[in-house]
């Protein structure tokens, strides 16, 4: 899919933190998120909020990144995940990937260590693949799902993170989101995606049925594939009993 108008962004200064927002951002917003989640640091996970009116009608889903005790000094000098995710989805958007619209990010640093990222995307009203699966019990969810992450693949870029519950059930085209892990398209990468893919779908439905037809999806639309078919459905199985995709 060729790249399209992709969001700019421009950068806000506030409590001395910068962030990057979307252009048409009122920069009282971004000051109002930051203190929002600052209040709710020890959080780690979602708020939801109204989007600021320039924005539109619906929410913003605010994403905290607080530090973590597992993590050691040399850990936290490094990029934090909100980062990395806000980079993420820029570049997915300037592929004309389908994902929610990022509004902002940024992190704050003391002493130069991590303490606390925040990435704020809009809401889209639509359920996981996961939630779809659940609810209807309609396979064909997966299909649109392995299409999207050949697409992925297709502009040069990974997920790092292909569950099924990262992947919205939108009505056109699947949407892509959680982007933590992303990265460039390598061989590698291309199979550990389509591991975790393929393995949340033998978790959800408990056979492999399925797996030949998603990988034939993926094939005409995605790259070459680096591995066989029973190799990927193999590593699937070992996936699915090895972590939670719920």
């Amino acid at each position: 899919m060729p790249a399209t108008s992709a969001p700019r962004y421009f950068t806000v200064t506030t409590a001395g933190i910068s962030f990057e927002a979307v252009e048409g951002c009122d920069p009282s917003f971004v000051h109002w998120a930051w203190m929002d989640a600052w209040a709710h640091r020890t959080h780690d996970g979602h708020l939801e909020r109204p989007l600021p009116p320039e924005l539109g009608r619906g929410d913003c889903v605010l994403k905290l990144y607080p530090k973590r005790s597992r993590h050691n000094t040399v850990r936290r000098l490094r990029k934090g995940r909100a980062l990395h995710e806000g980079e993420g989805y820029r570049a997915f958007q300037a592929a004309g990937l389908p994902t929610p619209m990022l509004i902002l990010y940024g992190e704050y640093r003391r002493l130069g260590l991590h303490q606390l990222g925040l990435i704020g995307t809009r809401k889209i009203e639509a359920p996981t693949v996961t939630e779809h699966w659940r609810e209807h019990g309609d396979a064909t969810v997966f299909d649109g799902a392995a299409a999207a992450l050949a697409r992925v693949h297709a502009a040069g870029l990974t997920h790092g993170d292909a569950l099924a519950r990262n992947f919205l059930a939108t009505e056109d085209e699947t949407t892509v989101f959680d982007l933590a892990s992303w990265g460039r398209f390598d061989g590698p990468n291309q199979i550990e995606d389509l591991t975790r893919l393929l393995g949340s779908v033998v978790f959800l439905t408990g056979n492999t049925e399925r797996l030949p037809g998603l990988l034939e999806i993926y094939a005409d639309r995605g790259p070459e594939l680096t591995a066989n078919t029973t190799t990927l459905v193999g590593r699937a199985e070992v996936h699915s009993r090895g972590r939670r995709h719920d």
